[in-house]
């Protein structure tokens, strides 16, 4: 039987699908809008995983602190030999006189939990301190003379190896964007740590 097309199925036929030139515009619509939400994505990902490594670090502070105050003795946050951007060790630390930021199973020193490193792109150093507590902390500038570890005493203040009382800030830096990427983490004289403002590069 032959098919007859009418006026009407022939409009529907032509209606059907995109024409090879509206198909190329939208290919290019969305090259574009791709190509400009790529790098907002990009910066996006970046600022969650440095938001991640650093809410990793404080947890270990406070639960090295909680552990110094629970067990009435030093327990140390030990970074690997990479440095803190390697990973970590959190590990009771009080067989000698004063802390050595090593495990010595022998004086039953042991290690209480382990942080795997953190993302390739995050880098850990301890910042000159700021001058006060409203002052934005300067990340551009790595201290002379970093603490081995950080150790916590049975009262809950941090202190170094040779037993003074350690209060420094931590900045971790996302190395693939320098500019405007830093979270700084403030040890203060009490042991405490908490996330501070950083200055704007």
């Amino acid at each position: 039987m032959k098919r007859i097309h009418t006026n009407k199925s022939r409009s529907l036929l032509r209606r059907r699908g995109f024409t090879l030139i509206e198909l190329i515009v939208t290919i290019a619509v969305v090259a574009i809008l791709a190509a400009l939400a790529g790098p907002s994505i990009d910066l996006l990902a970046r600022r969650v995983r440095l938001d991640s490594d650093t809410e990793r670090f404080l947890t270990s502070l406070a639960y090295a602190r909680s552990e110094a105050i629970k067990r009435s003795s030093v327990v140390s946050v030990i970074p690997s030999a990479g440095g803190y951007s390697a990973g970590w060790r959190v590990a009771t630390d009080d067989g000698a006189l004063n802390p050595n930021c090593t495990v010595d199973s022998a004086q039953g020193e042991s290690v209480l939990r382990v942080q795997d490193p953190l993302a390739a792109s995050s880098e850990v150093f301890v910042a000159e301190a700021p001058a006060g507590a409203s002052t934005a902390v300067d990340c551009s500038t790595a201290a002379a003379a970093p603490p081995s570890c950080i150790s916590y005493k049975r009262d809950g203040s941090a202190i170094r190896v040779d037993g003074s009382v350690l209060a420094n800030t931590f900045c971790l830096r996302d190395r693939s964007s320098p500019a405007n990427m830093y979270r700084a983490v403030v040890i203060n004289s009490t042991g405490q740590a908490y996330l501070t403002k950083t200055k704007d590069y």
